[in-house]
């Protein structure tokens, strides 16, 4: 499994750094993938067709065509949807009972980073949105790939030591999530693969949620208090 990490990081951050730099890339790795889909058994996944991941998939595009285009006009209305969204989807699971408070949490951190956007963004923010980011994919059940693929942006920041490249680096590591996952040519994205596992198969840990929600309250207390 650490192999797999270790390859997953390696190789998403890689790609990313260069997407980042030359946004324009992207467009080739989107047509490479609805190229396999096409000639695959079935052009669309059941799992795809719900309003979350037809919102996500169509806010990622827009902003890949923002980067490129180098027009940041869009940039904070784009990564406001991408957390509303993800608010929205923690909203409506509240009522299962699962993971109550750490969905609670969630909707307040994603509520103060929605009123928070200011480009360029700031390193408090990558951090906010990134443990808040982690809670949410946890909590939902999503594979391994989902939160693995936050090292990439933050990473490439690293690299090409420029905290400002952040959000196109994380709408590129996103995109590229979606596209490689959507081929599944690459190892780490074929099904039953630690990394992506099926939809809603992977349950997680109430300890390792437990501790995720504990580290997010005391976030939001100082970041209450910092507001006050």
């Amino acid at each position: 499994m650490w192999t797999d990490l270790f390859g997953f990081v390696c190789l998403t951050t890689t790609i990313t750094v260069g997407l980042t730099i030359a946004p324009i890339q992207i467009w080739a790795l989107i047509l490479w993938s609805l190229s396999v889909r096409y000639n695959s058994e079935q052009m669309l996944e059941t799992e795809w067709c719900n309003w979350f991941e037809v919102l996500k998939c169509a806010s990622v595009i827009a902003g890949a065509a923002a980067f490129t285009l180098g027009s940041d006009t869009l940039l904070p209305w784009l990564l406001a949807v991408n957390i509303v969204e993800a608010i929205v989807s923690d909203i409506q699971t509240l009522y299962t009972g699962v993971g109550v408070l750490n969905g609670l949490v969630n909707v307040l951190l994603g509520t103060y980073l929605v009123g928070n956007i200011q480009l360029p963004l700031d390193i408090p923010f990558i951090v906010l949105y990134t443990l808040w980011n982690i809670s949410f994919s946890y909590r939902n059940n999503f594979s391994l790939s989902t939160r693995m693929i936050l090292v990439a942006p933050i990473l490439t920041t690293i690299v090409l030591q420029d905290t400002s490249v952040w959000l196109c680096a994380r709408c590129m590591s996103l995109l590229l999530n979606m596209l490689l996952r959507a081929s599944e040519k690459v190892v780490f994205y074929k099904p039953g693969n630690v990394l992506t596992q099926i939809p809603n198969t992977f349950v997680h840990s109430p300890r390792v949620a437990t501790c995720i929600g504990t580290a997010n309250i005391l976030v939001l207390i100082y970041v209450l208090f910092d507001i006050f």
